[in-house]
């Protein structure tokens, strides 16, 4: 299959939406039906100190947590939150450990569905149609350039067909 510059985004971008969506499906789909718990924010801070791919944290605590509670947040939150300000968060337990989760994350991620026990995000919907979209034109385009190849003369005008000469063995 020959690909051009713009498929080729298409099935980059549409394979990681499909694994984004399938991501954030697995990881958020058994915190829709907790409540969510409180995060009181003490701080906010970018972690890595960069401008490009900040990693902005609430630091703060949660009612019945002796220890400081650290969430990721989006970069609106950062700007607005301020010490004393309140983040709905999700507790989430893992082999590694409590993880916290921002309810925004959860909000953004929204729809999310199980069917036949496959979880997965708006992401993975948006995913399959971009790849499904960058193949299906990828064929599109490998059709025409074959049709082209095996029949040269079938896209020229009438006009260009009666002034060319007779092509073939003469009989």
């Amino acid at each position: 299959m020959r690909l051009n510059l713009f498929t080729t985004l298409t099935l980059v971008l549409g394979s990681f939406w499909i694994y984004d969506g399938l991501h954030r499906g697995f990881r958020y789909y058994p915190l829709l039906k907790e409540t969510p718990e409180q995060l009181v924010v003490s701080r906010v801070a970018n972690l890595n100190g960069r401008t490009i791919l900040p990693e902005y944290v609430a630091i703060g605590s949660v009612s019945n947590v002796e220890s400081p509670v650290v969430v990721a947040i989006f970069e609106s939150q950062f700007r607005q939150l301020k010490a004393g300000a309140s983040v709905a968060v999700y507790r989430r337990e893992s082999p590694i450990g409590t993880e916290w989760i921002n309810g925004e994350k959860i909000e953004e991620s929204k729809p999310l569905m199980n069917i036949l026990g496959l979880r997965f995000s708006w992401h993975f919907l948006a995913g399959l149609f971009f790849t499904g979209y960058g193949y299906f034109s990828a064929r599109q385009r490998r059709r025409q350039l074959r049709e082209i190849i095996n029949h040269p003369n079938k896209r020229s005008s009438p006009a260009d067909s009666a002034a060319a000469p007779p092509t073939g063995p003469a009989k």
